[in-house]
C-alpha cells in the first residue's frame, strides 16, 4: 500500500467553478455572504471569482466587488483565475 502523505490541503472552488455555468446572475452579495460562510467553516483556500471577460462569463462581472467584501482571516488563501494579460490589467 502507498504511503499516504500526513497532510492535504483542500481547495475550495464552488464560488468559482460551481458558478461560472449559472445562466442567471447571482447577486453580490449573495456571493459575499456564501464565501464568507466557507471561511467560518474552515476552509483555508478558497478560488472566490475570475477576471474573465464579463462578455464571457458574466457571473464574474462584480469580482473586485466580491473581493472587496469578504472576511479577511489572516491563515486563508483566496485565489482569482485570470485567463490572460488582459484580465490581469
Amino acid at each position: 500500500m502507498p504511503q499516504l502523505p500526513e497532510r492535504v490541503q483542500i481547495c475550495e472552488c464552488w464560488a468559482r467553478d460551481g458558478l461560472q455555468g449559472e445562466e442567471q446572475f447571482i447577486p453580490t452579495e449573495k456571493k459575499i455572504l456564501m464565501i464568507n460562510r466557507l471561511i467560518e467553516l474552515g476552509f483555508k483556500r478558497i478560488e472566490v471569482t475570475s477576471f474573465a471577460h464579463p462578455k464571457l462569463i458574466k457571473q464574474f462581472a462584480d469580482a473586485l466587488e466580491v473581493l472587496k467584501g469578504l472576511q479577511r482571516p489572516p491563515d486563508v488563501t483566496f485565489i482569482a483565475i485570470v485567463p490572460n494579460d488582459k484580465g490581469l490589467n
